[in-house]
């Protein structure tokens, strides 16, 4: 029996030295090397499971406390990463396009409707209100005029009112309201906007005059013109394209920069029609003109003197050019029309919503 145990304890050391015996020292130092990178990757795997392990328990304890327990599944995926960078780069783009969709001249007409129609306020409701508003609105543009300068002044009466005079001691009714809401906003605006041109820079400072303003809301008579066509039968208030008339004085430049301005404004207007007269129909005589500007008669040199030199006569006729060359005033009637932008139904008669 002692003689079989210590065969058996003889044979493993025995088969050890026969494999080492077949392996020869460079094989030896690769398998201690293999050894050695497996046994660091094991542990680096275990290390870095370990730390991702806790981010990701951490990030998601974070969207817990958020709120946000959407985010903790999706922080647990490997693609986490890469779908969070696409969903950044459509939100970039979905960013880009609403900018590019605002800043569209539809979407500008859009918001232009909305505040000309009062979209949301009390004031374009109630016929009370209304009528304050129109009052604040007549007090604030001629407070407006009168503090600007002297060269960049609109000289507007104090009866005016937008041609919506017969509303001045009376309250409109309620179907009235929408449309007239409209026209005062539409008048005033137009008003604000010859104010603005009026600081263009002129040859000839020549003085600017607004006359009057009718529009869907005027009456027959009233404000120096003939009433406005209003919107067709059975159109919902304030829908359907309105025509204003406007009669001014400027000068060509002021109405130049006029013209610029509403054709590139925010609002939806459509300069329809331009009437011009200017004062001087005709140059007026010339030697009407040199009268104002001759020197009294000379005595007459003595026979044999020596004429005097030209030169008077040519800046005489320097100055006569200038003011031959400008200095008009213009009367002028324009037709300018509001078109609302937005809702086609209402535009057509369809059934009736909120004023566009």
């Amino acid at each position: 029996m002692a003689h079989d145990r210590s065969n058996r304890l003889r044979a493993p050391c025995a088969a050890s030295r026969t494999v080492k015996s077949q392996l020869n020292p460079n094989q030896m130092k690769m398998l201690a090397v293999a050894a050695v990178l497996i046994l660091g990757a094991a542990a680096a795997g275990w290390f870095g499971f370990s730390s991702l392990g806790e981010k990701q328990g951490l990030a998601q304890e974070l969207a817990e406390r958020m709120g946000k327990p959407q985010l903790g599944p999706l922080l647990e995926s490997p693609e986490a990463t890469r779908r969070a960078k696409e969903d950044a780069q459509k939100i970039a783009e979905l960013t880009k396009n609403f900018q590019n969709t605002t800043n569209s001249p539809a979407s500008r007409w859009e918001e232009g409707t909305r505040q000309a129609t009062g979209e949301g306020q009390e004031w374009a409701k109630d016929p009370g209100k209304w009528q304050e508003a129109l009052a604040q609105t007549q007090e604030q543009l001629l407070a407006l005029s009168r503090r600007a300068p002297a060269s960049a002044q609109v000289a507007i009466s104090p009866d005016f009112y937008f041609g919506l005079d017969t509303y001045r001691l009376k309250s409109p009714s309620p179907q009235e309201v929408p449309g007239l809401a409209v026209h005062l906003s539409v008048a005033r605006h137009l008003v604000e906007k010859l104010m603005e041109a009026r600081k263009v820079r002129e040859q000839f400072k020549t003085p600017c005059r607004l006359e009057s303003i009718t529009g869907p809301g005027t009456v027959s008579g009233e404000g120096g013109g003939a009433p406005v066509a209003g919107a067709p039968a059975g159109s919902p208030p304030g829908s359907g394209r309105k025509v204003f008339r406007i009669k001014l004085e400027c000068s060509p430049e002021v109405l130049f920069e006029y013209v610029r301005l509403l054709s590139e404004d925010d609002w939806p207007l459509i300069v329809r029609g331009i009437s011009l007269s200017n004062e001087l129909q005709d140059f007026p005589p010339r030697s009407e003109i040199a009268k104002k500007f001759s020197s009294p008669a000379e005595a007459t040199p003595p026979e044999g003197a020596p004429q005097p030199a030209p030169e008077g006569a040519v800046k005489k006729d320097q100055k006569l050019l200038q003011i031959l060359s400008g200095k008009e005033k213009l009367m002028v009637e324009m037709e300018v029309d509001f078109q609302p932008w937005g809702n086609p139904a209402a535009s057509k008669g369809g059934p009736a919503g909120k004023p566009q």
